[in-house]
């Protein structure tokens, strides 16, 4: 029997992160990777990558005043290194060979590989509070001919009542 082995993957959903937690990012996973024996040969340069880490700490920095240049290279800068760190990533999962002692020196953060079971509803969750209309249920249709009916369903039967007619 053989057992399957689970492939590490590095959480890399960085565009919905604010700037602060992208440089501390940023930050971690150059201090990990520079000079990391592990990861002999990135994709990405590590002096080019703490140049464009410096550059967009700058960038942050002069966008805080509101103009509308420095917020626009300060956006440019941060896609460029979301690409470059996504690069990373893909390498350190392909260069640490699922061992994810190795993994960790890299300064990624690991996406977990267990998934959490659905909870079970309370019960009464689903209950109406108006307990008059609680087994009725109402829809509004519009027919082709811009009829506008109500459709009530009761336990047992259907009533049909017309609203609102336009010929």
């Amino acid at each position: 029997m053989t057992t399957k082995v689970k492939k590490i993957k590095a959480s890399l959903g960085l565009q919905r992160t604010s700037d602060a937690d992208l440089l501390k990012q940023l930050n971690t996973v150059h201090d990990g990777m520079n000079g990391n024996s592990a990861f002999s040969s990135p994709p990405v340069d590590m002096p080019i990558f703490k140049k464009g880490i410096d550059t967009f700490t700058v960038l942050v920095t002069d966008a805080e005043d509101g103009g509308k240049k420095a917020i626009a290279a300060k956006n440019k800068q941060r896609e460029v290194m979301i690409k470059m760190v996504t690069q990373l990533g893909h390498y350190v999962e392909a260069a640490c060979n699922d061992d994810l002692a190795t993994f960790k020196t890299s300064g990624f953060v690991a996406v977990s590989s267990t998934r959490t079971p659905p909870q079970p509803l309370r019960p009464g969750g689903g209950q109406s509070q108006n307990h008059r209309e609680s087994h009725r249920l109402r829809c509004a249709l519009r027919s082709p001919w811009h009829r506008r009916d109500a459709w009530y369903m009761d336990e047992s039967h259907a009533h049909r009542a017309e609203e609102n007619h336009v010929q």
